[in-house]
């Protein structure tokens, strides 16, 4: 009897096998079939089948990860630079300058500023043990802190409307990921009791 070799990590395997025996990715079959797909929130029936998929949701919980610490350095980038435009363009000669209502205002967007820099790696970080919920409040307070900048100066609605589409994306798709692979967790762990 012929053996299949895994495209994916070049093991050998018996020739009637579905699944990689050493990597669980799906192998080839011998005759000419198209290929077997599982529908988008749909849960494999194979364990192995369920591992791939895991694995797949778990590259794109990642990305919602990293969606999060992309937000968090954006905004420090963003705080660092008002920081620095504010200083120099109006008080080049130090804040000593400027009068206490001036320094508090500018002190109290600089530490809001800073802090939803700091909210958001905090949520980069608690995404990678829980996910759904870290992503869900990102999406929140991302779009919060939209709005509320859209209120205080509407000219800012525009303003760099490609990235914040992109960001708004990649946690959607992130949720989504998430309730897929909590899904697929409640589904294996009721398959194990059978």
């Amino acid at each position: 009897m012929a053996e299949k070799i895994c495209p994916y990590c070049q093991a050998n395997n018996e020739a009637d096998a579905s699944f990689c025996a050493a990597c669980g990715m799906a192998l080839p079959r011998m005759e000419g079939t198209t290929p077997r797909v599982v529908a988008e929130g749909s849960i494999a029936a194979t364990a192995a089948g369920q591992d791939v998929q895991g694995r797949q949701l778990k590259k794109k919980l990642k990305n919602a990860c990293t969606a999060l610490f992309a937000v968090a350095i954006l905004q420090s980038l963003a705080t660092l630079l008002v920081l620095f435009v504010l200083r120099s363009r109006y008080y080049p000669d130090g804040w000593d300058t400027a009068s206490e209502e001036v320094q508090g205002a500018v002190q109290s967007v600089i530490l809001t500023m800073a802090g939803i820099a700091v909210a958001f790696a905090a949520l980069g970080f608690w995404a990678r043990k829980s996910p759904l919920p870290a992503t869900i409040i990102g999406l929140v307070l991302y779009l919060t802190a939209m709005i509320a900048d859209a209120v205080m100066e509407p000219e800012t609605i525009a303003q760099g409307l490609l990235v914040k589409a992109i960001i708004i994306a990649v946690l959607a798709k992130g949720i989504s990921a998430a309730v897929q692979y909590r899904k697929l967790k409640a589904e294996a762990a009721n398959t194990a009791m059978v």
